[in-house]
Formats: structure tokens, sequence, C-alpha cells
């Protein structure tokens, strides 16, 4: 192989020789991550190379590239930060249900408009918060969703913390898998 300064040079890891001299001595493998100044981003593995009677003869080194895997991480980060920046300055009741009607999330919204802390709607049934009078109503809905309807639009009731109800319009829409079934429920609300 190349001599360890030239593949140091290539790589921009002034390092390399010095943990080599490492792996070597402590005989045990070692890896870092090395940007590059060209934007990649690159996972530098050595290990200590042996015979078949276990007498070290060298090092092997694997360079794999994380470019790609850096560049997901970012975006996702990017999408986590957006959603955030959304989901918590969202004026509307935003709210997602499995098919029996259970909460899986709640927006911040629901705290400021009802009352109810977010984390503690989840797993409670919808209903549970829908005035008695609108309950046919708001079913009826859910059914033309769970449908074929695209959409459904429904004013009704809901219960805030203090017992106090609070009319709003939502619209739910279906949320389905590969194959079209449905397997959520997104609600969006607001008064």
């Amino acid at each position: 192989g190349a001599p360890l300064e030239v593949l140091a040079r290539a790589l921009r890891f002034g390092d390399l020789v010095s943990l080599a001299e490492k792996v070597l001595a402590e005989d045990r493998a070692e890896e870092r991550e090395v940007a590059h100044p060209s934007g990649q981003h690159l996972l530098v593995r050595m290990a200590p190379y042996k015979t078949e009677t276990a007498v070290t003869r060298g090092l092997v080194i694997t360079i794999i590239d994380l470019t790609r895997r850096r560049q997901s991480e970012h975006k996702l980060a990017e999408s986590e930060r957006l959603y955030r920046v959304l989901s918590e300055n969202a004026g509307d009741l935003v709210s997602l249900h499995d098919l029996e009607g259970r909460i899986l999330y709640a927006s911040p919204s629901f705290g400021r408009k009802l009352g109810r802390r977010p984390e503690a709607l989840v797993r409670v049934r919808w209903l549970e918060l829908v005035h008695p009078d609108d309950v046919k109503v708001f079913q009826q809905a859910l059914r033309d969703v769970i449908g074929d309807k695209e959409g459904a639009t429904v004013e009704y009731r809901l219960r805030d913390q203090a017992g106090r109800y609070l009319w709003v319009e939502s619209l739910t829409t279906a949320i389905r898998d590969e194959g079209g079934r449905v397997v959520q429920l997104l609600t969006t609300s607001r008064d």
C-alpha cells in the first residue's frame, strides 16, 4: 500500500500517522471521522493486521464515505426543526388518531386553546372531548373519511379542561398505507 504520509495528505487527515502508531502500540482498532475540505465526510477505520500466528504485520485501513448519510442527517434535522417551529406556533389544533379514535399526537395548541397538555391527550378517545349533542355528526364525518371521501369538514363543540365547550370546525383526512387502506386520521381544527 501507499505510505501513510501520502494517504494522510490525500485525506487531509494530519493525525493519520499518530493514529496508526496508537493502533499498533495498543494493538486495537480505532476509527475517526474526517471532514474533507471537498465536503466529503469519511470514516477512517484502522486495525492491526495479524498473521495466522497472531503476529501484527501492519495495518488494515478502511475508508467509508459517509457524505450521503451526513447530508441525510442534516436534511432530517432541518425537517424536524421546521416541523417543531410549525407545530409549536400554529394556532390550529392538529391531532393524529388511530381508527378507534384514540389520539396518537396532539399539537401544542391544545394547551393554549383547550387548557389540555398534549401529552395527556395521547390514547384519549376523541369522542370523549366532543359535546354529546355533536357526536353523531362527527361520527358521520369519520365514516365518510374512512370510506372513499378525501376529507370531511364538520362543525362541533370540543370540551376544554374546565368543562366548557368551544365551537370548532375540523377537517379530517385519511392517512393511507401503500395499499390504499386507511390506517390513521389527521384532524385539523380551528375555533
